[in-house]
């Protein structure tokens, strides 16, 4: 018995064979490769993304270890999909992404790390809690590094700093 092999079939057979490999396989589709003027990330388990963050927050208010804290005329913050940006008036310094976490009880507080990956934030990781409500997202930062906060107070004699964000128009 002669041994069989591929390359002896006539070109002609060939094609119903490969046709029948590809059945069921998806077309590869060309990822985004910036958000916020950053490289998507090669290689990465695909992020919990909440579409509510999406959109530009202008800041209402925010205090810093329970005491009043005045931001800068024109500070916002962009979140698309899992980055964001914050500076002012578009022009973001500080841009990095968010790592939401998606294992949160209904009505409890959801959690997210922001990790800075340009500007004064870079290498760092800050933990927080966010919420909703109405056109406002409230988020509380631990800027210690030690921990998460366990509710929306800023308290004196910690690192927590509370900021309220009111949704703009685009």
């Amino acid at each position: 018995m002669k041994n069989f092999s591929i390359a002896r079939l006539a070109p002609a057979a060939l094609i119903p064979l490969v046709l029948v490999m590809l059945v069921g396989c998806e077309a590869p589709t060309k990822p985004a490769t910036t958000v916020l003027g950053e490289p998507v990330r090669a290689g990465v388990k695909r992020p919990v993304i909440d579409h509510e963050l999406t959109g530009l927050w202008a800041v209402r208010s925010a205090d810093m270890a329970g005491k009043p804290m005045a931001m800068p005329p024109g500070f916002e913050l962009r979140i698309a999909g899992d980055r964001y940006g914050t500076g002012i008036s578009g022009n973001y310094s500080d841009r990095g992404r968010i790592e939401l976490f998606g294992d949160e009880l209904a009505g409890q507080a959801r959690r997210m790390d922001v990790v800075g990956e340009v500007g004064m934030n870079k290498g760092k990781r800050f933990s927080a809690l966010y919420r909703m409500a109405g056109s406002d997202l409230e988020i509380i930062y631990d800027l210690s590094g030690n921990g998460r906060p366990t509710d929306f107070i800023s308290r004196e004699g910690t690192q927590h700093l509370r900021i309220t964000y009111q949704r703009k128009a685009q």
